[in-house]
């Protein structure tokens, strides 16, 4: 089965696979597919345990085999925007929620999620909605081992509030691109931090 047509989903490689996971396509999804990269094949995935609600704009990442998914906005009546966390164990095929500790970030889209070889970090997105957006900059590392979020002090200067950026992992921190600011202008400022 080939995933219908989305955007606002994510996607990440594992082994010889690729993972889609929600998005928006007329109504949002939580739905899982996988992509064999030799064959080109599509199939659904049907994880045992609790899905995440339906979602796009969330961020996901990689690490130790299981996928962790976090935030984004239900873009349903309501346009809830999501705090929570889950992990999609890739060998098992079993969705579980992760119960967080520590300085939680607040429910948020269109932030980033990177795994580098530091610790995941997590920077900004927007805490609004579509009519009062409100963009963020505020960073949290997570730790996988204890399950707990840590605000991350920032030294001045810092990235100006933005949400829809990228961010990739560097040896020691990350880097991000662009984004979109508080005022619906384009950014084309590039920032780096290390750990």
């Amino acid at each position: 089965a080939v995933p219908s047509g989305r955007h606002g989903h994510s996607a990440l490689v594992a082994g010889h696979s690729m993972y889609v996971f929600g998005g928006y396509g007329g109504s949002s999804n939580n739905d899982l597919f996988r992509l064999n990269l030799g064959t080109w094949e599509w199939e659904e995935l049907l994880p045992q345990g609790a899905r995440p609600c339906p979602r796009w704009r969330h961020a996901a990442v990689l690490e130790e085999g299981m996928m962790y998914v976090y935030g984004g906005n239900t873009r349903d009546a309501d346009s809830q925007n999501l705090s929570d966390m889950h992990c999609y164990d890739i060998e098992r095929n079993e969705w579980r929620e992760v119960t967080c500790e520590g300085a939680m970030p607040c429910p948020r889209h269109d932030h980033t999620l990177v795994s580098t070889d530091k610790g995941t970090l997590l920077f900004g997105g927007n805490e609004g909605g579509r009519k009062d957006p409100h963009g963020l900059n505020d960073m949290y590392q997570f730790d996988f081992r204890i399950s707990k979020w840590l605000r991350v002090a920032l030294v001045p200067p810092v990235p100006a509030p933005r949400a829809g950026h990228t961010a990739a992992a560097i040896p020691g921190g990350m880097c991000l691109f662009g984004g979109d600011s508080k005022e619906h202008s384009k950014l084309a400022d590039t920032w780096c931090y290390s750990m």
